[in-house]
């Protein structure tokens, strides 16, 4: 047998129950085959008792976890109150109130008032839970992994208002939420509380992690990034799995390296690579390719040179010199020593190659040409006739080039003393023009005389000069 009140509430379980309110009552029986049969409802009128409590609720149906008051609002202060509940639920108050309301305080609130021993009916309240949103949070992509400086992306669903709190004091309002330019204290759960239109609300959170940038290193294989024109330039890029390159001139590539062929004024500026590793994150760096200036070879000027002068050729603008020229010369000098005595086989073209200090190659050269002309003419200006076998006759060099050359000599009053032509025979101090000399050899005494010599070849003039005569 159960026997419920108008509220639902079972008030007896057994065939016959007594001392109960004024009210309306209900019963169902079941028998041994688990058959059930309703009866009622049955009226019990008390005209003495009070009469039933009318009940206000400020919230019928709370969230999970919030509060639910029920309060008489026709009080009879002669009367005492029994309030019957959920899960043993008792009170004697006018007014009760349900905190952290769970699903074991779902039902039916019942109260009857109690005056002189006459109870009357019993009036009710039904309270039920209004079901917590569904809040859900994703990141954009489902990609909760961001890297480092750039932006991500969140959005709330499943309530009508949203409030959010994160790492480095971050606070928003609102179902979408973008962080800008993240740093590694943009990482963390971001959470979320939803309110729904029921006042009622839930949370959820996201763990945002964040990547770091891959770590690029650029080289190159010139030396300090600095080329020589023309040259070959080969720039290489680690720390990532797949690269891009931008550069001067408009200069775009693709791949861990890349190659400058013939680098020229238009090469020469910033490469950049940009870099993705195998998360995504990109990085960018460059490097500064230079162009090395050629190098300033500086070498002798053409020159003339007579059979016999010595050549020491020199260069600058360097760190190494490599020289080449006529009769198979060369030299790993940079100042190189010919010929002591130049002859006509040397004459031509001296080439050399310099390489400076980034490695550049230049060169430059110099001409010399070998000539007996009469400014190779070497005319001493002593003669000492003692023969001694030192400087006893008068030589001139170079002038036995000369075959119709002619010589004078003349004393100081200007007396004619020797003539030749050619001047085959050098003058040994001896007279064969004008005066006769006294003594046994016929020489001429100590002093200073006079010369005159006429090539008679091309434009040169007359060499006049003085030679002295001792003993």
């Amino acid at each position: 047998y159960t026997w419920t009140n108008s509220g639902g509430a079972t008030i007896g379980t057994s065939a016959n129950i007594s001392g109960i309110p004024a009210g309306v009552y209900y019963l169902e029986v079941e028998d041994g085959n688990g058959c059930t049969s309703d009866f009622g409802g049955f009226s019990i009128s008390n005209p003495g008792a009070p009469v039933a409590p009318t009940l206000s609720v400020d919230d019928s149906t709370p969230c999970l976890d919030g509060s639910s008051q029920i309060t008489i609002t026709n009080i009879d202060g002669a009367a005492t109150y029994a309030w019957s509940g959920p899960g043993g639920f008792s009170s004697s108050a006018t007014s009760v109130t349900l905190n952290n309301v769970t699903v074991a305080n779902i039902g039916n609130y019942c109260v009857s008032a109690t005056v002189a021993g006459c109870t009357g009916p019993t009036s009710c309240q039904n309270i039920s839970i209004s079901p917590a949103p569904a809040v859900n949070v994703t990141a954009a992509g489902n990609d909760s992994t961001v890297c480092l400086n750039e932006d991500f992306s969140l959005t709330a669903s499943g309530a009508t208002s949203y409030a959010w709190s994160g790492p480095n004091s971050f606070n928003a309002s609102g179902a979408n939420q973008t962080v800008s330019n993240v740093t590694n204290a943009s990482a963390g759960y971001y959470v979320v509380t939803g309110t729904d239109a029921n006042g009622c609300s839930a949370k959820d959170s996201i763990e945002i992690n964040i990547l770091a940038l891959p770590t690029l290193t650029l080289n190159t294989n010139g030396l300090n990034d600095t080329y020589c024109l023309n040259s070959l330039a080969n720039i290489n890029v680690t720390g990532a799995v797949t690269y891009s390159w931008t550069g001067p001139n408009g200069y775009s590539g693709n791949g861990s390296s890349i190659n400058i062929i013939n680098v020229g004024t238009t090469n020469v500026g910033y490469y950049s690579a940009i870099g993705t590793d195998a998360n995504g994150c990109i990085a960018t760096d460059s490097i500064l390719l230079l162009l090395a200036p050629d190098p300033l070879v500086n070498t002798p000027n053409d020159t003339t040179l007579c059979p016999g002068d010595p050549l020491t050729l020199w260069a600058s603008g360097g760190t190494s010199y490599t020289w080449e020229g006529p009769n198979n010369f060369t030299s790993d000098q940079q100042n190189p020593l010919v010929s002591t005595s130049m002859d006509f086989v040397n004459q031509g073209e001296y080439i050399v190659a310099v390489v400076d200090a980034n490695g550049c190659v230049g060169s430059s050269s110099s001409y010399v040409t070998v000539t007996n002309s009469g400014d190779c003419l070497f005319i001493p200006n002593v003669v000492t006739p003692n023969l001694d076998g030192l400087n006893d006759t008068w030589e001139i060099n170079g002038i036995e080039k000369y075959l119709n050359a002619e010589v004078e000599i003349y004393n100081r009053w200007g007396n004619l003393i020797y003539s030749i032509s050619p001047y085959a025979t050098p003058w040994d101090a001896t007279v064969n023009k004008g005066a006769t000399i006294d003594g046994k050899d016929g020489k001429v005494p100590v002093g200073t005389y006079f010369y005159i010599i006429n090539l008679n070849e091309g434009d040169y003039p007359p060499f006049k000069g003085y030679i002295e005569v001792e003993y």
